[in-house]
């Protein structure tokens, strides 16, 4: 074992420590990784149960602590506790296969993110039913047959509600404005071709104000069809812009994911840095390279 000091604060010191043992396939790392009493041991306490989508958590007391190599992580005597959110065991792979890719934008985020916060989450799919980086033939509103079991399943309209070509193309025409107004929200000037699909819209999309047995209330669908459906979501998108939420969803700059963008100065621009902030990082860097090597 090979232990060196390094500095991480004016009154910290961070001890790293390199194990020299050989890389190891995953069946016998990942024992190892979910047990909660081993991971105690040499971590600190958690409620680590190995359940896909299960969020956990690692606490310990306030005070110095051990170095930990993550970006939650930037005041060591304050924070007590780091949230995760396991998704899969196929996921320690870097490379995603076809099962993990067909459920990302419903149980699987980019890097692991949280979904958006309330019923803003509903849209957050809705944009999501489609990644752009993802086969066409995977579109959840592909046909009029995917857009009806995908609006059914999310209880946007009823079980005898029938969805044509013409609706759901009218649905994706409408997720895609949707898309590039949270692509705006990166400090950018709303589309506005974008705009005025959703102003159209808007006018066959009827809302009432309901309200609930403790005095919330909430924009809801007049009838339950297509129209209602796009009302809905039309509705929440209002309801996010009304309480800040909205310029939180923003649309990748690499992919147009739309994503919840937790930072404090709202300042994620990708998905995931792992996948598409990496991927324009190194188009940019291969740009720089060529330039490099044309001017000598």
């Amino acid at each position: 074992m090979n232990s060196k000091s390094s500095k991480v604060s004016s009154d910290q010191t961070c001890e790293q420590v390199v194990y020299p043992y050989p890389p190891l396939p995953i069946p016998v790392v990942w024992p190892a990784l979910i047990d909660p009493a081993a991971l105690g041991e040499w971590l600190m306490p958690n409620d680590f149960p190995a359940h896909v989508g299960h969020e956990f958590a690692f606490t310990a007391p306030p005070g110095p602590g051990p170095c930990l190599s993550s970006s939650a992580l930037r005041s060591f005597g304050v924070m007590t506790s780091i949230h995760v959110m396991l998704v899969s065991q196929r996921r320690s792979s870097p490379v995603m296969d076809e099962h993990d890719k067909r459920r990302v934008g419903e149980q699987i985020e980019p890097g692991g993110r949280p979904k958006a916060p309330g019923r803003l989450e509903l849209l957050q799919r809705f944009i999501n039913s489609y990644n752009h980086d993802l086969p066409i033939e995977w579109d959840r509103l592909g046909t009029p047959e995917k857009a009806q079991a995908w609006l059914q399943h999310k209880r946007l309209v009823g079980p005898d509600v029938r969805i044509s070509a013409a609706d759901a193309a009218r649905l994706r025409e409408l997720r895609e404005a949707i898309r590039a107004l949270t692509i705006a929200n990166h400090a950018g000037q709303p589309d506005a071709a974008a705009a005025g699909i959703v102003r159209r819209a808007s006018r066959t999309a009827r809302l009432r104000v309901a309200i609930d047995d403790v005095g919330r209330t909430l924009l809801e669908a007049d009838r339950p069809s297509v129209d209602g459906a796009v009302a809905t979501l039309l509705g929440i998108l209002h309801e996010a812009q009304l309480t800040g939420q909205w310029r939180r969803l923003k649309g990748c700059r690499q992919c147009g994911y739309a994503f919840f963008d937790r930072s404090k100065n709202r300042s994620a621009a990708w998905c995931a840095m792992s996948i598409c902030g990496n991927r324009t990082k190194n188009r940019a860097y291969r740009r720089r390279r060529s330039s490099t090597t044309t001017n000598r």
